[in-house]
This record gives C-alpha cells, structure tokens and sequence, in this order.
C-alpha cells in the first residue's frame, strides 16, 4: 500500500495495482475542461464586443462576416477544448490536440473570410 498524505492511493497485489477513490489522477480534467471550454467561449463574446466597440460607426450589416466568422471560430473551439481532456492521457496531449483544432479552425475560418471578402467585391 502506498500512503500520501494520510491516506492509501493505492494497493499493490499479485494480479496487479489497484488505485483507490483518494488517488489525484485525472483530478486536472474537470477543471481543464471549464477553463478551456469556457475559455474560447468567453474569447468570441470578447471579440464580438471589441469588434463593436471599435467599428461602432460601421453598420455590421455591411459586412457580418467580419463579426461572425470570428466569433463562430471561437465557438466552435469551445466544445473541443472541454472535450480534449476526456479524449486524451494527460496534460501535454489535452493542450497539444486544443492547438492542433485550433489551427484547423484557423484555417477554415482565414479561408472562408477570404472568399466572403472577395465574394462580396472587397471591403473599401
């Protein structure tokens, strides 16, 4: 049996090593999973309200794009950031496969930008 802290984390047998209720493994994921759930979700409304606050003369229905492409990328980053703590084994791979999904969604929202920016003649 290991001791830490007062209490038994865990209890080696024959068949192998048996963890107790008191072991902090994967005790990061609930928290990791608001943070960054909540994280790129808070990200969107702050760029929605930037956005705003300094293109307030602009109708934003000139160009919605330039509001909703953003704020939609941020949105759709906020359910793969709470998820990527359950799908993977640590810390390192949680946080390595939110980078990896954040760039795809860079991507795909730099290439949609670019063809609503040119679909629409341009923004002068």
């Amino acid at each position: 049996m290991t001791h830490w802290l007062g209490q038994i984390r865990y209890a080696d047998f024959a068949s192998g090593r048996r963890y107790t209720t008191a072991d902090p493994r994967g005790g990061y994921r609930v928290f990791l999973s608001w943070g960054l759930g909540l994280g790129f979700m808070g990200a969107g409304f702050l760029w929605r309200a930037l956005w705003q606050a300094r293109n307030s003369r602009r109708s934003p229905r000139r160009h919605p794009w330039r509001l909703t492409v953003p704020f939609l990328g941020a949105v759709s980053l906020a359910p793969a950031g709470a998820a990527s703590p359950w799908l993977t084994n640590g810390l390192a791979p949680a946080l390595a496969f939110t980078g990896v999904c954040t760039a795809v969604v860079a991507g795909v929202c730099g290439v949609v930008a670019l063809g609503l920016r040119r679909g629409n003649g341009g923004d002068r």
